[in-house]
């Protein structure tokens, strides 16, 4: 995720970049590599955000895909935040004990969209395809990944939980 305007809103609210990490929790060397361009993860937008007091969209030269993403509300936006933890659901071992070969852009958005699946979220969410430069995340191929991911390594137990609840929504949406 790029934040050109990171250095923007610091300036705007009369922080420099180490006023700025004593807030954030951001190392100072970090501030200065994204104000450069460097990407960075979506947790760390957050705490910048939430340092400056603005939404992370704010922050961005275009809003983000990402639209329902964290705890409690946004600022200013009001929509309900989803957070992601960092543990994976699915490794990379596992899907390679499949033949199934992934970068890590693509097992990162599997196991955000795993998560869901396992903790649902209120009301409607949008992934955005965080990714490191030159590792494509196809939708397509998430969308065949968590089919084959929810059939073939899960527990069964799981799967018919997560297939009986997607038909109890489909039914109902019918």
């Amino acid at each position: 995720m790029k934040t050109p305007r990171l250095r923007e809103w610091r300036e705007a609210m009369g922080e420099t970049q180490v006023t700025l990490a004593d807030k954030s929790g951001v190392a100072e060397h970090t501030i200065s590599r994204i104000e450069h361009g460097a990407s960075l993860r979506p947790t760390t937008a957050r705490k910048l955000a939430d340092a400056l007091g603005v939404a992370v969209t704010d922050l961005m030269e275009s809003p983000p895909v990402l639209a329902s993403v964290g705890k409690g509300e946004a600022p200013e936006t009001g929509r309900t935040v989803y957070e992601f933890d960092d543990e994976p659901r699915v490794t990379r071992e596992q899907l390679r004990e499949h033949g199934i070969e992934v970068n890590n852009s693509e097992l990162r958005v599997l196991n955000q969209h795993v998560q869901l699946h396992e903790r649902p979220a209120e009301g409607p969410v949008a992934i955005g395809y965080v990714r490191k430069k030159d590792e494509p995340v196809d939708p397509d191929r998430i969308a065949m990944l968590l089919a084959y991911v929810i059939h073939f390594i899960l527990p069964k137990e799981k799967s018919e939980a997560w297939g009986e609840a997607a038909r109890q929504e489909l039914v109902a949406s019918s």
